[in-house]
């Protein structure tokens, strides 16, 4: 778990991390440490005037730059020195009064790697929800490609765009290469409807987000969920489904792929339909290239 490269454009980008005034209370999943190379802090510096000592020092030192003056860790155990713990596959309204005097008071909550150690990752994300307060927002740093036996999972891009509810929104969902030469890497907005879309008759994944089994680099996806008012906790827990088949089940049709030309289509379909084909690499990395920023 870490304050990573991903995780501070994430927060950046998404209008989380800007200076203002202090007094936001912030909950951080895990003991998170500052996890920025040296290129990375003096790219932060240059893009977008974060100061070097701020960059370079703990979680905390940058947390409180963005007026986050109160700072909580949870954990299952205090271990790393989480004041706050909690087993995170209880159910927040299942669980004693541990968490109730916690519930919706954090203006942001960031999981920067925690959800794929925890057998129940929905559950994960409803106890972070539960703590998060209305009009507050939850951050989730998570593995999407290339990260086998990391934890216990690694999410397909569907996992973010399958969850709703009432009153939660996806507002940013962006995928990175990550790694070492992180800032010539490629980024990817997932909310474009290309990373949602699904074509059917070959595979039920969607239809650019499948071309990252194609690549030989590591992949996370950084999410940001705002909650607008009470959720329906429960509903969340147990009816969370692949957005693909609840179209399905509910409306009787499939996601549409209108946005993808019939060309785009073609080379879509050769690609997943000829894995052991030479070419299928070259076009997956060209089609990603062509979705990508720098």
């Amino acid at each position: 778990m870490g304050l990573n490269f991903p995780a501070i454009k994430t927060l950046i980008e998404s209008g989380l991390f800007v200076r203002g005034t202090g007094g936001k209370r912030l909950l951080e999943i895990g003991r998170l440490k500052n996890s920025l190379s040296f290129w990375q802090i003096d790219y932060l510096n240059k893009r977008y005037g974060l100061p070097l000592d701020v960059m370079k020092g703990s979680a905390s030192q940058i947390y409180e730059y963005f007026g986050f003056s109160e700072i909580t860790a949870l954990d299952n155990s205090d271990f790393e020195g989480a004041n706050l713990n909690h087993n995170l596959n209880i159910p927040p309204y299942n669980s004693s009064d541990t968490l109730s005097k916690y519930e919706g008071i954090f203006d942001l909550v960031i999981d920067g790697g925690t959800s794929e150690h925890v057998y129940s990752p929905i559950a994960s994300l409803t106890n972070y929800l539960y703590l998060c307060k209305n009009s507050g927002s939850v951050v989730q740093m998570l593995p999407i490609n290339n990260y086998v036996d990391h934890g216990i999972y690694q999410f397909s891009p569907t996992f973010f765009h399958s969850i709703k509810l009432n009153n939660l929104l996806l507002t940013h969902l962006s995928f990175f290469e990550h790694g070492p030469q992180g800032k010539k890497n490629r980024q990817w907005n997932g909310l474009d409807p290309e990373f949602r879309e699904h074509i059917h008759g070959a595979w039920d994944g969607s239809a650019y987000a499948n071309l990252f089994r194609f690549t030989s680099k590591n992949i996370v996806g950084g999410a940001v969920w705002r909650k607008f008012n009470h959720l329906d906790y429960e509903n969340l827990l147990l009816n969370s489904q692949q957005e693909v088949y609840r179209a399905q089940w509910e409306n009787n049709q499939i996601l549409s792929t209108k946005q993808i030309s019939n060309k785009t289509k073609k080379l879509l379909l050769f690609v997943y339909l000829n894995h052991n084909s030479p070419y299928s690499r070259l076009i997956a990395n060209f089609m990603l290239n062509r979705r990508s920023s720098k």
